[in-house]
C-alpha cells in the first residue's frame, strides 16, 4: 500500500489568494482563478499544535512565471521615476521588449527590476481619513446597510503593480460598489518633492480629461498614513502592445478565437482612430501626452479604447486662443515659469519620440508630437515592429535624433497588413514627418484620413489618380457592382427589385433597431437619476450622488454612441435618409444635453455641431441649441439710458510678453447682431501690454466706455432674443451716478426686474450701490452651502474695508469722551499681543513698521462686538443706519449674478489680490491700494476676495441649537490675506463667537437703500478714507 503524497500550497502573487496543488502533477502550469496570474509555491506557515501544513516536496518545484514587459519610460534631466500604472495580467506570456524603455533623471530602471512584493497594506493605511458614507448612513439610519459596510470607503483587494516611487492597488469602492484601481504613492517617495507635485499633477490632468477614449479618474485624496493616492477606472482587457504581439505570433483566446480574428486590420485601424479621438480632445484642452504607445493603451472586453499613463503629460502654454471660452487644463504648477521642464530634458519612450523630443527641445514640443507618435503607433501596427529599435535607450535616442526609422516595405507587413496599403503609409509617413510643419497639424486631421481609408474616401496624404478613384467607388458600392455583371434585362430587373426591397427592409430594420436602442437609453437614464435623491445639506450624500450622476452620464453616452452605429450604415446606403438623419441629430442632442449639465462646454460644442450635420432644414433642434432668452427691464428714473455688456474671459500678456492670469471683463455687446466688440477686446489687451492705466475717476479696474452698438437706448428694455450667458447693464441718467447691474441669461430664459437709480445726495461718501436681483450663493469650498438662488435687496457696500485710519478715530473718540479702559480693551489684537498700541493719542503699529502705511490699511484683529462698536458709533457720528453686510449678500456682491468663483472670474492666479506669505507677514512692505490689483466684484466693490477676512451681521446657521459647535457664531466671509487660494473663493465662509478676534479679520460696512437717516451728522461727521 503506497503513502499518500503530501500536498502542496500554492499562491496567487497578485490577489495573495491560496490554492491546494496537486502533488502528482508539481509541474503544471497553475493560475489565479479571478487575476490569471501564474501561482507559485506558498510560504510554509508556522507550526502549531492544532494546525501543521506539510511544506511541498523539495524535488517539486513550481515554475516562476514569465518575465514581464520591459515597458520602460526615459525622462533624461527632469526629475526622479514616478510609478507607472499597472494593466491586470492577461492570458498570454508577456515578452521583454527591448526596444521600450523609460529614463528617469538620468538612469534606466526597467519595471521588471522594480519590487514584486506581493503585500497588501492594511486597509486603515489607506484610506483611515476617508470614510464610507455607508458607515455613515448605518451610524444615523441604523439597519439601513445590511452587514458590515465597514469605516472605509475603499477596500484593499490586491495589489496590480509596483514601480520605482509607486504602486497600483486593486480596491473595492464600498459606497458605489465597484471595483476601481488606485495608484499611490511609496512612503520613501513622498519624501521628494518633484515625485509628489508630478504625482498630483498627473492625477489633476487626467481627471480634468472627461473623454470616452481616456482612463477616467475617479477622485484624488491622501490616506490616514499621509500617502497621495488617486483611484481611477479598473481596466480589464489587454494593452495594443499584447494585441500587436498577439497578432504576430498567432495566438487564440482561451475560447479558441484568434488575435487575429478579434483585431482584424479594419479594427486596429478603428483603435488607432479612438486614440486620435481622445488626444484630439486632449489638445483642444491644451495638454500633451508626451508618452504614447502601444503599453498605455488599454483595449477593454467590450470594445473600450483607453489611452492611460499621463504622468509625463504636458500643459502647454497659452499662445494667443481666439475662443475666450475654452476651458483649458490646469494643474499645481500652471503659470508658474519656475517649475517648467528645463529646454534639454529628454522624457517620453524613445522608440516613439518624435525628433524634437529626443533633442530636449522642450519649447517647440506641441499637439504635433503626438501626431509624430500615433504615426509611430501605426508604423508598428503596420509592420509589427516598433520604428527604432536598439540595444538600450540612449542609443535609440540617437537614432531617432539621426535619421527617420527604416521605411515601411509594401510587401513586408503584419498580418492583414500584407501588402500595406499605400493610403496607410502616405498616412505614416506624414505623421512621421522629421519636422514638425510637415506632419499633420492636428490628432484630428490625421483620424481625418484613417477614417476616410475605411471608408474608401480619398486621402489627403495619398492623392488618387482617375483608376484609383474608381477603384474606391467600386469598393464603396461592391455590391451594386457585383450585381451589375448580370446581362440579362429580366434577371437585372429581378434583381435591382430584389436588391432594392432587401435594402429597404434592411434599412427598416437598422432604423428600428437604433430607435429602439435610443428609447431604452433614455429610458434607463431617467429612471436612474430620479432614483439618485439626496438631501441637499448633506455633502457626503451629495459627493455620492455627483459620483453616481457621472458614471450613468458616462454609461448613457456609450449607449448613444452605440444606437448611432446602425444609423450610419444606414447612411451608406442611403446618404440622405431624413429618418436616419433625424435619429442621428436626436442622439447627439441627447449627449448635448449632458454635456450641459456637465458644465463641459467643450463636448457640448462638438456635439452641437453634429446635430447640426444632420438635422433637417428648418432644424427642430434650433430654439433649444441657441437658447435664447427674453430681457425685460425697466428703470427708475424712467428716462435712465442703458447700454449692455457681456462678461468673457481676457487673455493678455505683460509688457515682456508673459501672460497674465485669465480673468472676466465686461466687453460691449451688439444685442441685434449677437456678438461682442472684438476691437475693444483687441484694444483692452493692447493697452494692458502697453501698461496704460484708467482713468482715477472711473474708481474701476474695468473699462467701462460703451459703444454706440451697445446702447439700448432710454427708458424700457425689451429684447426677445439674447443668448444665454453673463451680462452687464451700464445706466445713466442726469442727477443720478452711474450704476453697473449685472445679469444672468438662463438658457431659454426669461428675465425680468425693475432697478431703481439712486440720485447723487443719496449716496454716502465711498459706498457702491447694489441694485438687487437673484444670485446664484454655495459651492463646494470649506463652509459653504449647496448651491442654491436667493434674491438681494438693494443697499450700499462699502467700496472696502474699514481702514486702521478710520478705526483709529473711533478709538481716539472713545479716549477723548473719558473711555480710555474701553480703547484699550477695543485695540485690535494679535495672539498674546496687541496688534497695534495706543501712543500719544495716535494708533501705532506693534512692529514699528511705517504708521502712515499702517494707517491706510485693513483694520483687523477686531472681534465682531468691535465691529459692532464701531458701526453704532459711526451711526451717530454721520446719521445713518450703518450696519455689517449680511452673510448671502456680501457672497452675491463678490460673485455677481453669474455664479464665478472668485470676485475676477473662474481661474485663480497670482496678483490678482492682496494676499500676503503667512501669519508672519504683517503686510507693512506691500501696497493694500486696490488700483494695484484685480480683484473688483462685477458690482465694482473692491478687494472682497483679498484684503482682510471680513465679519458678516448674520448667524453662521440661523437654527443651530444650543447644542451644535457653531450655536451663537456669526459668519466670517472673505480671505485671511494668508491662505490663498482657499480664501479667496467667494463663498469661502467659515465663523466665530462675537467675541472672537484673529490678526487677519476686519470687516466694512452696508446700508438699506433707501436710507432713512436716523439723525443729522454730527459736527465731527464725515469720516477722511484713508484708502
Amino acid at each position: 500500500m503506497s503513502t499518500p503524497s503530501a500536498p502542496f500550497i500554492l499562491q496567487c502573487p497578485q490577489c495573495g489568494k491560496k490554492y491546494q496543488g496537486d502533488p502528482a502533477k508539481p509541474t503544471a502550469n497553475y493560475r489565479c482563478a479571478d487575476d490569471q496570474s501564474p501561482l507559485v509555491a506558498a510560504a510554509p506557515a508556522p507550526k502549531s499544535s492544532t494546525d501543521t501544513v506539510p511544506a511541498p516536496p523539495p524535488t517539486q518545484k513550481i515554475p516562476a512565471p514569465p518575465n514581464p514587459d520591459l515597458d520602460r519610460t526615459m525622462v533624461y534631466g527632469s526629475g526622479s521615476a514616478r510609478p507607472q500604472p499597472a494593466a491586470p495580467a492577461p492570458k498570454i506570456q508577456n515578452l521583454p521588449d527591448d526596444n521600450a524603455t523609460r529614463i528617469m533623471g538620468g538612469s534606466i530602471t526597467p519595471k521588471s527590476q522594480s519590487s514584486t512584493s506581493t503585500t497588501v497594506p492594511d486597509a486603515d493605511t489607506i484610506s483611515a481619513d476617508r470614510l464610507s458614507v455607508l458607515a455613515l448612513l448605518q451610524t444615523k439610519v441604523p439597519g439601513a446597510v445590511s452587514g458590515d459596510p465597514g469605516k472605509e470607503k475603499y477596500e484593499v483587494v490586491g495589489k496590480l503593480g509596483q514601480g520605482g516611487v509607486g504602486q497600483v492597488l486593486k480596491v473595492v469602492d464600498r459606497d458605489l460598489k465597484r471595483e476601481v484601481a488606485m495608484k499611490m504613492l511609496l512612503p520613501e517617495a513622498m519624501q521628494s518633492s518633484d515625485s509628489l507635485i508630478r504625482f498630483v499633477e498627473e492625477a489633476q490632468a487626467t481627471g480634468q480629461l472627461e473623454h470616452p477614449n481616456i482612463v477616467p479618474v475617479h477622485d484624488l485624496g491622501v490616506d490616514g498614513q499621509g500617502q497621495v493616492y488617486f483611484t481611477l477606472k479598473y481596466v480589464q482587457g489587454l494593452s495594443l502592445k499584447q494585441v500587436i504581439r498577439g497578432r504576430a505570433e498567432n495566438k487564440k483566446f482561451d475560447d479558441g478565437a484568434s488575435y487575429r480574428e478579434q483585431y482584424s486590420p479594419l479594427r486596429m485601424v478603428e483603435i488607432l482612430i479612438s486614440m486620435c479621438q481622445a488626444m484630439a480632445y486632449a489638445h483642444s484642452k491644451g495638454i500633451i501626452h508626451r508618452d504614447l504607445k502601444p503599453d498605455n493603451v488599454m483595449l477593454g472586453k467590450y470594445g473600450e479604447v483607453l489611452v492611460m499613463d499621463w504622468g509625463l503629460a504636458k500643459v502647454l502654454a497659452k499662445r494667443g486662443e481666439k475662443e475666450h471660452d475654452t476651458v483649458r487644463i490646469t494643474t499645481t504648477r500652471t503659470g508658474d515659469d519656475a517649475s517648467q521642464t528645463m529646454e534639454g530634458s529628454i522624457a517620453g519612450t524613445p522608440a516613439y519620440m518624435s525628433p524634437e523630443q529626443a533633442a530636449g527641445k522642450i519649447s517647440e514640443l506641441d499637439q504635433r508630437t503626438d501626431v509624430y507618435a500615433l504615426g509611430a503607433i501605426l508604423y508598428e501596427i503596420l509592420s509589427g515592429e516598433p520604428p527604432y529599435r536598439g540595444a538600450g535607450a540612449l542609443a535609440l535616442v540617437k537614432q531617432v535624433v539621426e535619421g527617420p526609422p527604416p521605411s515601411l516595405k509594401t510587401t513586408s507587413g503584419s498580418p492583414g497588413f500584407n501588402p500595406i496599403p499605400r493610403e496607410l503609409k502616405a498616412i505614416c509617413e506624414k505623421a512621421m514627418a522629421r519636422l514638425p510643419e510637415d506632419r499633420y497639424r492636428t490628432a484630428s486631421e490625421l483620424r481625418d484620413d484613417l477614417q476616410a481609408f475605411l471608408e474608401n474616401q480619398p486621402v489627403s496624404a495619398a492623392p488618387d489618380n482617375a483608376l484609383q478613384r474608381a477603384a474606391k467607388w467600386v469598393r464603396r458600392n461592391k455590391r451594386q457592382v457585383q450585381t451589375s455583371a448580370i446581362s440579362a434585362a429580366v434577371v437585372l430587373v429581378l434583381f435591382f427589385g430584389g436588391w432594392f426591397a432587401y435594402r429597404q427592409w434592411t434599412i427598416r430594420t437598422l432604423l428600428t433597431q437604433a430607435n429602439d436602442q435610443l428609447n431604452a437609453a433614455r429610458a434607463e437614464l431617467k429612471s436612474s437619476v430620479i432614483g439618485l435623491g439626496a438631501a441637499p445639506d448633506d455633502p457626503y450624500a451629495l459627493q455620492t450622488r455627483a459620483s453616481a450622476r457621472g458614471e450613468r452620464f458616462r454609461i448613457f453616452r456609450t449607449q448613444v454612441n452605440a444606437a448611432t452605429e446602425p444609423l450610419r450604415r444606414v447612411l451608406d446606403m442611403d446618404p440622405q435618409n431624413r429618418r436616419a438623419r433625424l435619429l442621428l441629430a436626436e442622439g447627439y442632442m441627447e449627449l448635448w444635453r449632458r454635456a450641459l449639465e456637465e458644465e463641459n462646454v467643450e463636448l457640448a460644442r462638438s456635439h452641437r455641431q453634429e446635430v447640426e450635420r444632420y438635422a433637417p432644414d428648418p432644424s427642430p433642434f434650433t430654439a433649444e441649441l441657441n437658447g435664447y432668452g427674453s430681457l425685460a427691464v425697466t428703470f427708475e428714473p424712467a428716462n435712465a439710458e442703458s447700454f449692455l455688456f457681456t462678461f468673457t474671459e481676457l487673455r493678455s500678456k505683460d509688457k515682456d510678453g508673459k501672460d497674465l492670469p485669465v480673468r472676466l471683463v465686461p466687453v460691449p455687446y451688439d444685442a441685434k447682431s449677437r456678438k461682442l466688440d472684438e476691437a475693444f477686446l483687441r484694444s483692452e489687451q493692447q493697452r494692458i501690454q502697453a501698461g496704460i492705466g484708467l482713468p482715477d475717476a472711473r474708481h474701476s479696474v474695468y473699462n467701462l466706455e460703451p459703444t454706440p452698438a451697445s446702447r439700448l437706448g432710454q427708458g424700457a428694455i425689451n429684447l426677445a432674443e439674447l443668448p444665454p450667458g453673463s451680462y452687464m447693464l451700464l445706466a445713466r441718467a442726469p442727477g443720478h451716478p452711474e450704476v453697473r447691474i449685472p445679469f444672468r441669461m438662463p438658457r431659454n430664459g426669461k428675465v425680468q426686474q425693475r432697478y431703481i437709480l439712486p440720485k447723487a445726495e443719496e449716496y454716502p461718501p465711498g459706498f457702491f450701490y447694489v441694485a438687487g436681483g437673484e444670485v446664484i450663493v454655495g459651492g463646494t469650498t470649506a463652509g459653504a452651502p449647496a448651491p442654491m438662488t436667493t434674491r438681494l435687496d438693494p443697499a450700499f457696500i462699502f467700496h472696502d474695508e474699514i481702514s486702521m485710519g478710520e478705526y483709529a478715530a473711533f478709538l481716539a473718540d472713545l479716549v477723548k469722551n473719558g473711555r480710555m479702559a474701553e480703547a484699550k480693551s477695543r485695540l485690535p489684537k494679535d495672539f498674546g499681543r496687541n496688534l497695534a498700541n495706543w501712543v500719544n493719542g495716535r494708533l501705532m503699529p506693534a512692529d514699528g513698521s511705517d504708521p502712515v502705511a499702517f494707517a491706510k490699511s485693513p483694520a483687523r484683529g477686531v472681534s465682531y462686538n468691535d465691529a459692532m462698536a464701531y458701526v453704532a458709533w459711526r451711526t451717530r457720528l454721520d446719521g445713518l443706519p450703518y450696519r455689517l453686510p449680511k452673510d448671502w449678500e456680501w457672497e452675491g456682491t463678490c460673485r455677481g449674478a453669474d455664479a464665478r468663483t472668485y470676485s475676477w472670474g473662474n481661474a485663480p492666479g497670482k496678483g490678482l489680490a492682496v494676499v500676503t506669505q503667512g501669519y508672519g507677514d504683517t503686510g507693512a512692505n506691500m501696497s493694500w491700494k486696490w488700483e494695484d490689483y484685480k480683484d473688483e466684484s462685477p458690482w465694482g466693490v473692491h478687494n472682497l476676495a483679498g484684503g482682510a477676512a471680513e465679519w458678516t451681521g448674520s448667524l453662521y446657521d440661523p437654527n443651530a441649537s444650543p447644542q451644535d459647535p457653531v450655536y451663537g457664531q456669526y459668519a466670517i466671509r472673505g480671505n485671511a490675506w494668508a491662505l490663498p487660494p482657499t480664501g479667496l473663493e467667494c463663498a469661502f465662509r467659515t465663523s466665530g463667537l462675537p467675541d472672537y478676534f484673529h490678526p487677519t479679520i476686519g470687516f466694512r460696512l452696508a446700508l438699506d437703500y433707501p436710507v432713512k437717516r436716523t439723525g443729522a451728522a454730527t459736527a465731527q461727521g464725515a469720516i477722511t478714507h484713508t484708502h
